[in-house]
């Protein structure tokens, strides 16, 4: 032992080492460790708070922008449709905006769509009228851009869209002049024969008989309004009665230049104090212009005679990927009405899930949507405006589907019907295979002992409207109000529902598992949720600098300091008698 001590002390010589410093070093030591255990324990009081948080984030964007024709007429109708994705994880609300820009970048019309609902994974194509009578000749730009509404994760997404806008090129060609004021002859053959129909740019000026009680003839229901696609037909129904006592012999035909888009009808009998309906057939070749084109139908009988007119409006082929829509216009002089009639078309291949038609009434013909006569039930009524929804599911290839309502009085005015176009279709191509959607949209973190919601969003993506139950199901002492709930829900919109949980008081932490399940209309639908207990939170404490926490230190362990201190001081004493004594051998010379 000696001999190693000695190496030992010769070692820390040779580096000039001195022996208090090295007895000083455990001190030190136990002084640092004290320090940095305090330091530590303190650090080992704090903890990272786990929570669940359900992020809903609703990612719309618009994917493209198609007019129906890229080089058109001043005055003729176009269509423009704009399709967008719903890419994130919850439902998300927009306007789409369309901004029409001339060669010098000024801003020439602005085209505002009506709201749309997307499901999360879900597309849609809407369609949207517009006429550019407002601007003149020139090659123009579209510029689509879409804003996201009602959703509180969107600032970054809305920021993005308006990065990721569509835009589209298009010409207006200036209305040719024509020569005999608004008219301007086109030729139509009908059985090898020029007919000379005339095509008018603007609705032609004509007058619609008042109703009149014929002795032997009484005109009921009247179509006065037809909207035809080039290359179409289809067949409009006067209604005619025989007030008269004996059989009344009819005689229906087509006269002025617009004879040529009807079909020969012929005669037919009315038997006394009956009415009837008479098919007649129009049909529209593909190669003649878009257009106005009046025709008139002469009934005529023994002793009396009637003309009534129609105007025909013709506008360029729609899209053969999307619903198309058609308007007609008839005169119920019995009822004292005007008949309107939306028919709708699936001109593809493939069938169409879901339609949404929006129809927004001039406010100079209904005054209010109370005075609509609804024999198409609608949707929703958005607005008294009056502004309206229908919504249909799955119309096959080629299927029709009707949209009828009766507006109060005879309005006489055709030219009025002539400007006013569908205002907005949307086609949705659904994502999920179940109409209501679930999404828990707040699932809090929870301490034993407290009360907190989760809130439940519910969406109906289907086109009828749906009385929708729920339960909500957790671990045992766990307490929940209600734990059931009911609510209705309108054809594509959204609900939220908060259900409140009350966590026992000594709930170890961790997480728990709660499941909510979800009934209408015969389908049903569960989501499960975990949430998070919590250890209650240390109370934030500042770090005192180091001479304080030292003076603290040495208050707290003053005894075991004490202690310390003697057992170092005896270590020292024996360390110096040794060094004392290993020197003294070390200095006596060995005898001879």
């Amino acid at each position: 032992m000696q001999k190693l001590f000695l190496s030992y002390w010769n070692l820390h010589n040779s580096n000039s080492h001195k022996i208090y410093e090295i007895l000083c070093l455990p001190v030190v030591f136990l002084i640092a460790m004290a320090v940095s255990g305090s330091v530590i324990s303190h650090a080992a009081d704090s903890q990272i708070i786990a929570s669940l948080n359900v992020t809903a984030v609703a990612e719309l964007g618009i994917t493209s922008i198609n007019i129906s024709n890229g080089e058109f007429f001043q005055r003729s109708g176009q269509e423009f449709t704009v399709g967008i994705k719903n890419s994130g994880n919850t439902v998300g609300f927009g306007n789409i905006t369309i901004e029409i820009f001339g060669k010098d970048n000024n801003l020439a019309d602005t085209i505002s769509f009506v709201e749309v609902a997307l499901a999360p994974g879900e597309a849609q194509t809407v369609t949207h009228s517009w006429s550019p009578n407002v601007i003149p000749p020139g090659e123009y730009l579209a510029v689509a851009s879409l804003n996201l509404e009602n959703n509180e994760n969107n600032q970054n997404n809305n920021q993005n869209n308006n990065q990721d806008k569509k835009n589209i090129s298009f010409l207006v060609i200036e209305a040719p002049k024509l020569p005999n004021g608004d008219r301007n002859p086109a030729t139509i053959n009908k059985d090898g024969k020029n007919t000379g129909t005339e095509v008018f740019s603007n609705p032609p000026e004509t007058s619609v008989p008042a109703v009149v009680a014929l002795p032997q003839l009484r005109i009921i229901r009247q179509p006065v309004f037809q909207e035809m696609a080039s290359g179409t037909s289809t067949v409009i129904f006067p209604l005619i009665e025989n007030p008269s006592a004996e059989i009344a012999q009819v005689n229906v035909t087509s006269g002025n230049s617009g004879a040529a888009l009807v079909d020969d009808i012929g005669s037919v009998s009315i038997p006394s104090k009956e009415k009837i309906s008479v098919a007649v057939p129009l049909r529209v070749p593909k190669e003649i212009p878009s257009g106005y084109y009046l025709t008139q139908l002469e009934y005529t009988t023994k002793q009396n005679n009637i003309t009534y007119p129609t105007i025909i409006k013709v506008v360029n082929s729609k899209s053969e990927r999307h619903a198309n829509a058609y308007r007609a216009v008839s005169f119920d002089h019995q009822a004292n009405a005007t008949l309107v009639t939306i028919v709708m078309k699936n001109p593809g291949n493939e069938t169409i899930k879901h339609v949404q038609l929006y129809e927004k009434v001039p406010k100079t013909l209904s005054g209010s949507a109370k005075n609509l006569n609804f024999i198409t039930t609608p949707s929703e009524i958005i607005n008294d405006d009056p502004e309206i929804r229908w919504d249909f599911e799955n119309i096959f290839p080629g299927e029709t589907r009707n949209i009828v309502y009766s507006i109060p009085g005879i309005h006489n005015d055709l030219e009025q019907y002539a400007n006013w176009p569908i205002d907005q279709i949307v086609t949705i191509e659904p994502y999920y295979a179940k109409n209501l959607l679930l999404n828990v949209i707040n699932a809090p973190a929870m301490q034993g002992g407290q009360k907190k919601n989760i809130t439940i969003a519910l969406f109906n993506s289907g086109a009828t409207n749906q009385a929708v139950d729920l339960e909500v199901l957790g671990p045992s002492g766990w307490e929940i109000g209600p734990k059931t709930a009911s609510t209705y829900l309108e054809s594509r919109k959204s609900r939220e529902v908060n259900f409140e949980l009350l966590a026992p008081e000594n709930a170890a932490p961790g997480a728990y598992t709660f499941t909510i399940k979800m009934g209408y209309g015969g389908s049903s639908d569960e989501k499960t949720i975990s949430l998070i207990i919590e250890k209650p939170a240390a109370t934030p404490q500042s770090i005192p600098p180091l001479r304080e926490q030292l003076l603290g230190y040495i208050q707290r362990n003053i005894t075991q300091i004490i202690l310390g201190a003697a057992l170092t001081l005896m270590i020292v004493v024996v360390l110096y008698f040794l060094y004392k004594t290993v020197s003294a051998s070390a200095g006596k010379k060995p005898k001879a």
